[in-house]
């Protein structure tokens, strides 16, 4: 529907901005950045038993779980049941958690 250089965003045809045409934002910037978020969240989860009880480990323990929370969220925003139209709004808040694609403009790209 919508002129190349632009894209739908639901409500009505938007112009594509220059950082989103880049080919840096999106699939470089993904490439780049995933192994090195991997490894980061690999190493700190290869702790010892004995340091299960620190507030780190706590920190991301508690991490984990509100990501689980919100991918939830996201799931149970795209089931078949009746919301009302405020929290079905206030559900689309957390698809990120379920696709993190959906955080960069990949028909600009």
């Amino acid at each position: 529907y919508c002129e190349d250089g632009s894209f739908w965003s639901g409500v009505h045809c938007a112009t594509c901005s220059y950082s989103q045409k880049t080919v840096l934002l999106f699939p470089l910037l993904p490439i780049c950045l995933s192994p090195l978020i991997f490894a980061i969240l690999y190493k700190m989860a290869s702790t010892s038993s004995s340091s299960w009880g620190s507030w780190r480990y706590g920190m991301s323990v508690i991490a984990f779980l509100l990501l689980n929370h919100y991918q939830m969220i996201a799931v149970i925003n795209h089931s078949n049941i009746e919301k009302s139209m405020a929290v079905g709004e206030m559900m689309e808040k957390f698809d990120f958690a379920n696709n993190p694609w959906s955080v960069f403009n990949t028909v600009c790209a």
